[in-house]
Parts: C-alpha cells; sequence; structure tokens
C-alpha cells in the first residue's frame, strides 16, 4: 500500500536542493535560526545543518516522540538542537521553517499554519504538500490565499519525485514573507485549465451537470440496518464499489435531512471517480427521500439528455482531463468540479471526439495531447 507522505528513502536530494534555493534566494538565512517542526528522519534538518554558520546554535528539529527525535539525530550525528515538539516554547520564532507534513486529510495545510505562527514576519517558509492551486474549488482558492498572504515566490512541480507516495499533484513552495508574492508561478498554462476555461463558458449556453455528495454522518453512523424495517426505513447509498452498490437503511430522523437527500433518477458514483478505468457507476430511477454516505456523488439525470450519454461524457479524454485538473493534487472529486461541466445533448451527435473537438475548438496539437 502507498503511503500518503514521504519520509525516509523517499526524499532522495530534495532536502539539499530546497535549502541550496533557499541560500540562493535569502543569502542572510545563512546566520539565521531554522527549523523544521516535523522533522522525522532528520534528512531536512540535515541539510540545514550543511549550510549554516553554526549548526550548533542555529538548526531547531522537533518531531511528536522523543524515539524518534533520537533516531535521526543518532543516525544522521546531527549537531543542531533537536526535541520532542511539546518541549517547543511558545512564543519562540524562527527565521525559515521547512516542513514536509503528512499529506493524508488536508493536514498538511493546518501544519504549514502552526508552522507560519513560529516564523517571524521576514522571514522564509518552505513546505512540500499537494497542490491544489490549479483547482477551481473553495479548497484551491483558501490554498491560494494563504500562499499569496505569505508571500509565494516560487513553485517547484514535485509530483513524481516520490514513487512510494499516493498523493496526486505535490509542490514545493516557497514562500518569502517579508515579499510581495509572485502571482505568475501560481499561474497555469495547461491544456487543462484552457479547455476547463471553455467549458465554464459553454456553461452559460448549456446546461452543467448538477450533484450532490453524501455525508459523513450516515458513513460513519453506527446504527445501520442491512435490511428495511420500521425503524430503519430510509435508505441510505453508502458505497460505490466495482462490486456492488452498498445500501444501507437508517432512522426515519435522516429522512428528508437537506445535506445528503436524493430523490428521482441519478447516476451514483464515488468519491474516487476517474482514478480507474473504468470507474464503477450505478444507476438508481425513482429514487425516495434517500440519503448517500460521504463518499457517494448522485448525479442528476435530466430530461434533456440519458444516463448512458451522461456517462459518455464523463468518461470521455476530455472530461476526464478536465476533472484530473480539477483534483489539484486531491483523490476527490467534488460536486463542485462536476458543476462546471457541459452536459450536452447527445441524441443526434453521431461521432463524439468530432462533436466535443468543435464544441471546444480544439487544436490538433491540444487532441495530441489529449488522447496520447
Amino acid at each position: 500500500m502507498k503511503k500518503t507522505f514521504a519520509r525516509l528513502e523517499d526524499l532522495g536530494q530534495l532536502p539539499d536542493k530546497i535549502v541550496s534555493k533557499v541560500i540562493s534566494m535569502r543569502p542572510d538565512l545563512k546566520n539565521k535560526k531554522w527549523v523544521d517542526t516535523q522533522m522525522a528522519s532528520g534528512q531536512f534538518t540535515e541539510a540545514m545543518e550543511s549550510v549554516v554558520t553554526d549548526p550548533t546554535e542555529q538548526v531547531y528539529g522537533y518531531e511528536q516522540y522523543n524515539r524518534t527525535v533520537k533516531y535521526a539525530v543518532n543516525t544522521r550525528q546531527l549537531k543542531g538542537k533537536y526535541a520532542t515538539i511539546s518541549k517547543l516554547e511558545k512564543n519562540m520564532k524562527f527565521d525559515i521553517g521547512i516542513i514536509n507534513p503528512w499529506y493524508g486529510k488536508r493536514d498538511w495545510y493546518k501544519s504549514a499554519q502552526e508552522l507560519r505562527s513560529r516564523i517571524k514576519d521576514d522571514g522564509m517558509m518552505v513546505l512540500v504538500a499537494p497542490d491544489p492551486t490549479q483547482s477551481k474549488s473553495s479548497w484551491g482558492a483558501k490554498v491560494r490565499k494563504f500562499l499569496i498572504e505569505n508571500g509565494i515566490q516560487e513553485r517547484w512541480d514535485a509530483t513524481g519525485v516520490f514513487p512510494n507516495v499516493d498523493s496526486g499533484r505535490l509542490s514545493v513552495y516557497f514562500m518569502d514573507l517579508k515579499s510581495t508574492a509572485n502571482l505568475k508561478c501560481l499561474e497555469s498554462n495547461t491544456i487543462e485549465s484552457s479547455i476547463l476555461e471553455r467549458m465554464i463558458k459553454l456553461t452559460e449556453t448549456v446546461p452543467a451537470f448538477k450533484a450532490v455528495r453524501g455525508r459523513q454522518d450516515i458513513t460513519y453512523i453506527a446504527d445501520k440496518s442491512d435490511t428495511q424495517t420500521q425503524t430503519h426505513s430510509v435508505v441510505a447509498y453508502t458505497s460505490v464499489t466495482k462490486e456492488k452498490l452498498v445500501v444501507s437503511y437508517v432512522e426515519e430522523k435522516y429522512k428528508r435531512s437537506q445535506k445528503g437527500f436524493i430523490s428521482g433518477k441519478k447516476i451514483l458514483i464515488n468519491r474516487h471517480f476517474g482514478k480507474n478505468n473504468p470507474d464503477p457507476y450505478y444507476i438508481v430511477d425513482d429514487v425516495k427521500d434517500s440519503q448517500l454516505g460521504y463518499g457517494v456523488i448522485a448525479i442528476d439525470v435530466p430530461s434533456h439528455t440519458s444516463e448512458t450519454d451522461m456517462m459518455k461524457l464523463l468518461t470521455h479524454p476530455i472530461y476526464r482531463k478536465v476533472l484530473a485538473y480539477l483534483k489539484g493534487g486531491s483523490h476527490d472529486i467534488n460536486q463542485s468540479h462536476l458543476e462546471l461541466l457541459p452536459n450536452f445533448n447527445l441524441s443526434e451527435v453521431k461521432n463524439l471526439d468530432e462533436f466535443l473537438t468543435q464544441q471546444l475548438n480544439l487544436t490538433d496539437s491540444e487532441k495530441s495531447k489529449i488522447y496520447a
């Protein structure tokens, strides 16, 4: 199973490259205080020690457990100041912080915020983390805002640097807190971003997909039944797998609860749609007062099209490329991603490739890259 963080052998030469870049950007930091608040095996702190004037006084590293700290210090013969995170003084500030945090469940963003609180306003931060900056979602906007407010200067693509890590798109973010953000480093000139803009424009005249995502409490509620009973009468679609659509039954109190509630005809997909080819999906017809688990997305089937034509679109290489782009480093798609895409009426379309080429004004170069 792949990991959701990069440690030990995964890092390769990246720490040395990062600290060298920091020194080239801010030579003054050679004589300042450095910190890694999630030092793990100590590869970043080792790289820090190699560029500062006095490692014993300038490099600090912290971890949750003392055994982790001892392992890093002893294995790499570190000379700086290392301790458990509980011993980090409340008001202590540093000039430069570098972290490669845990990537799962967006914990990395919280770690980045915590690190920022430890860095002086004229200092620097470097973060190795998932990259949702190109996403049109509120999550992408939130991360971009954080980077801009903290003076993002450069962004390295680190996708694929860690072959044992299941993380999606990764980047190294260099932030100089005393500088104005370099907005160009957050721009994207990818084919996917260009096609997405055309798709969004088309939804002004073509209906977009409409969808709803399920609820966490439905997924994790312990009191579910495998059969419909008098007390557990509300249908809950809790999981979409290759083998089957998992259906449970929950209490009446969940009926008509606003979030995750569905009625009518739906296409049900899982939140990882686009990761597998083919992706599992199921059609449910004449649904009444039903609920969805968190991992399930229900897509409306409007009268102007059919579920078959909708899936032709969603599984087409162009739509798959754009959805992958919208994920922005995450494994999940959201209903908001789908609602940016045109849901064409294909009833008279004989060749879908030609139709989409015409609708999206695709160039030969774009087509060759999409279908490569």
